[in-house]
């Protein structure tokens, strides 16, 4: 996961979560209610998420070439590089 770099969308990318939890237990017709992880990884101590593009210098930082985001959606994003 990754910090949003201003309050305002890290707001947002929590409500993007939770309709896509309530969208999908729907959809799928999903016994178990999940609606509280969003503002369980909100409030959880142990998470220390920093913003996408100090992930991205970090991994250039050690040597990583061709490093780049390959998928964002709010708080979830897939990102690498080559070694």
């Amino acid at each position: 996961m990754v910090k949003a770099p201003v309050n305002e969308l890290e707001r947002w990318y929590r409500v993007l979560w939770s309709e896509w939890i309530h969208e999908n237990q729907d959809n799928l017709e999903v016994d178990t209610n999940f609606e509280y992880l969003p503002l369980q990884y909100k409030n959880n101590p142990d998470n220390h998420p920093d913003n996408l593009q100090d992930q991205l210098d970090a991994l250039k930082s050690v040597g990583f070439k061709q490093v780049d985001c390959y998928y964002k959606y709010g708080v979830f994003s897939i990102y690498g590089g080559k070694k």
